[in-house]
């Protein structure tokens, strides 16, 4: 149901899972036995909710959306699925005050997912 609520099927989180195992988006499509367009697809999916994310935090403080993190950096979410400080620190464009300000939210965004 958490995964409806986001928007997400259940094929889309097992693809997500099969990122985060480092899986390339071939391996994941025969697994599921979906095609690599679709798995491409899922991926979008979730990078588009995390710019939204971004989106909404930048407004909120009068900013632009890159301040908040970049494209590469929420690319790395995406593809990695941080679920700790510590994980999201080991990620580009993410040092402590960044964590600090904004790290709490994309977490939970990250794990809602």
């Amino acid at each position: 149901l958490l995964l409806q609520a986001q928007g997400f099927t259940a094929n889309g989180f097992e693809v997500l899972q099969g990122m985060a195992q480092g899986k390339t988006n071939n391996q994941i499509g025969e697994e599921l036995g979906v095609t690599e367009r679709t798995v491409k697809a899922y991926a979008q999916e979730l990078f588009d909710k995390l710019r939204s994310l971004r989106r909404e935090i930048a407004s909120g403080l009068g900013v632009p959306p890159y301040v908040v993190f970049s494209d590469v950096t929420l690319e790395e979410f995406a593809r990695e699925r941080p679920q700790s400080r510590a994980a999201m620190l080991d990620c580009k464009g993410v040092g402590p005050k960044k964590f600090d300000s904004f790290g709490a939210r994309f977490l939970e965004a990250l794990a809602e997912t």
